[in-house]
């Protein structure tokens, strides 16, 4: 996967943020960023999602290659695919046919192991 610095910058630049409001608006530090748009820093996937939902786009759109998850826990992949379809809990759960509590103890039990 290679992070499109170049498309990071254009997707700024066309809804007219500086650096400094994307930034603030992702929760990165301005010189982080500004390395990102210049390709001498290669952001993790949370960084990615940041990035993408700042700009309000497919984090798709800021990457090219296959987006693997590999250093992800399967709490943070089940939000990102609630994220990514705007699913809530009770809709995750309906779609993959698993009840509520369940999916939800589940989601705990994952973001609780060590």
């Amino acid at each position: 996967m290679i992070v499109r610095g170049d498309q990071i910058r254009a997707l700024r630049e066309e809804r007219g943020y500086t650096l400094q409001d994307l930034a603030r608006r992702a929760k990165l530090s301005l010189s982080y960023l500004s390395e990102i748009e210049r390709g001498s820093k290669r952001p993790s996937l949370k960084t990615i999602d940041k990035l993408a939902a700042a700009l309000n786009v497919a984090k798709t759109q800021l990457v090219e290659g296959e987006i693997t998850d590999s250093g992800l826990g399967l709490g943070e992949k089940i939000r990102i695919i609630r994220n990514e379809n705007n699913l809530s809990l009770q809709e995750l759960a309906d779609k993959i046919g698993i009840s509520l509590s369940y999916l939800s103890e589940m989601k705990e039990e994952l973001f609780t192991r060590p």
